[in-house]
């Protein structure tokens, strides 16, 4: 696929509609992003750590992760009490988007 059509199919992927100026910009991010992977391909994967799938570390730092220590105790209540908007039990957030029909 050639770069041109690769940005049309983005855009129309994306529904956008941009003027020249903004096409240009885009192209241009494009390349850039599209060049940094081909360097990430470069790279010989052979030489990265390999890690442990249930903890992301290292295998020579496992061994000097503490254990976990179960403490009596509920931070939870302790969080609520200086949280701005609670139902008692709940943190409460306002909504992060809207419906046409109103909040």
């Amino acid at each position: 696929m050639s770069k041109t059509s690769l940005e049309d199919e983005l855009l129309d992927l994306a529904a956008l509609s941009l003027d020249e100026n903004e096409r240009r910009r885009f192209a241009e991010k494009l390349g850039r992003v599209i060049s940094y992977i081909d360097q990430l391909r470069s790279i010989d994967d052979r030489l990265l750590a390999v890690e442990d799938s249930s903890t992301g570390c290292p295998p020579a730092k496992l061994d000097s992760l503490r254990e976990d220590e179960v403490v009596p105790g509920s931070i939870s209540e302790e969080a609520l009490a200086q949280a701005p908007w609670t139902d008692g039990s709940y943190f409460l957030a306002p909504p992060l988007l809207r419906s046409e029909d109103g909040p």
